[in-house]
């Protein structure tokens, strides 16, 4: 339901994008949009950070008698209600939905829609960095994929890889035409803010054909445990989805300890440097991912990270010895690791074992679904 003006908080009023978006039964992007391209009425604490949002209902109830007749139509499958939108009409319009739907779906085809049945297909949007400084780019783009690779241990899930979703970053287009293009029902999206060792996470899962919210959380824990609380949020998003976890899934899922903070921010800007697919790329991944090392021996990620980043740095016997060691190191630490069973494959095909490749590689597939 959405908030009414009697609740919410003065002066703020609703307080935050999350609320916003919930009061116009919409998701945050389309409300964000709309503040730039409909003139949707948010205001700003000007002494606090860029996001510090804030909107008055009374001026969104405003708003929306203006215009939203018209962006209505542009929201396919919205149900966006006017707040002043009597019980009784309320009833009426239901009731004659209810009737059109029987007549027209009655007996001639099943009931569809995200209701009916689970979603089989996902993408991760590139998580915003709330931190304000361009430097943390690295960190919510590691959380995106972090987020990414524990989706994809969910067998029964179809999940769009890091490289095809981070076109989108930054990008302002509607959620049905993402999407689309992506080929997916479900559309992951949301934020990352740190302070020191502790990391907020806030996302939200949308409908994407239709861009209908479905449901929305936020998490805050030490980075220390954020490995975990990602198997946490992949967890949730299934059952809320409605995506039965075999044991396999549960085990993969539960599969993390806890890492050194300095340990996984080497990591994570070994693995930003490393997506620059070039010699100086390869150099600072090296760098951090060795440093990661050298602050946890016990995380296995940096040396998953060592084993996909040597490959293109040193002559190719030199490399297949130290990839092979870094890749069975890290699977020593953590056998569902996906990135560390594929370096190992490319090593046996290097050294033209191939029956041995195919088994790493399918074994790779396995564990990590969307890894190119």
């Amino acid at each position: 339901p959405r908030i009414s003006p009697e609740n919410a908080e003065a002066p703020q009023g609703l307080r935050s994008w999350k609320e916003i978006a919930a009061y116009l039964q919409v998701s945050e992007r389309s409300a964000r949009r709309w503040e730039k391209t409909e003139g949707l009425p948010i205001h700003r604490h000007q002494h606090l950070k860029r996001d510090a949002v804030y909107a008055d209902p009374a001026e969104l109830d405003a708003w929306w008698s203006n215009r939203g007749a018209r962006l209505a139509d542009q929201q396919p499958g919205q149900a966006l209600l006017p707040q002043r939108l009597t019980w009784g009409a309320i009833l009426v319009a239901l009731g004659t939905i209810l009737a059109a739907s029987i007549y027209l779906l009655w007996p001639f085809q099943p009931l569809s829609g995200p209701a009916a049945r689970p979603i089989t297909s996902l993408a991760v949007l590139p998580l915003e960095n709330l931190s304000g400084d361009p430097a943390q780019d690295y960190f919510a783009d590691g959380m995106t994929e972090a987020l990414i690779a524990e989706l994809s241990k969910i067998s029964a899930l179809k999940v769009i890889s890091r490289t095809s979703v981070m076109q989108y970053k930054g990008v302002k287009k509607p959620l049905p035409e993402i999407a689309g293009k992506l080929g997916v029902e479900g559309v992951i999206e949301g934020s990352v803010a740190r302070e020191g060792d502790q990391v907020r996470i806030s996302v939200q899962l949308l409908h994407g054909p239709t861009d209908r919210h479905l449901w929305a959380d936020s998490y805050q824990r030490e980075i220390g445990s954020i490995l975990a609380l990602q198997s946490e949020v992949a967890r949730t998003i299934a059952r809320e989805i409605h995506v039965q976890l075999t044991p396999q899934d549960q085990t993969r899922l539960a599969s993390h300890r806890p890492v050194s903070p300095d340990s996984y921010e080497a990591y994570l800007k070994g693995n930003y440097y490393m997506q620059e697919f070039s010699p100086a790329g390869f150099q600072s991944a090296r760098e951090y991912f060795e440093a990661a090392v050298r602050k946890d021996p016990n995380n296995a990620l940096p040396y998953a990270g060592l084993a996909l980043v040597v490959g293109g740095m040193s002559p190719p016997q030199a490399a297949r010895v130290e990839r092979r060691a870094a890749a069975e190191r890290a699977l020593q630490i953590d056998a569902t690791l996906g990135e560390a069973q594929a370096a190992l494959a490319e090593v046996k095909f290097m050294d033209k074992d191939f029956a041995g490749a195919e088994k790493d590689f399918r074994r790779a597939i396995e564990l990590n679904s969307s890894y190119g």
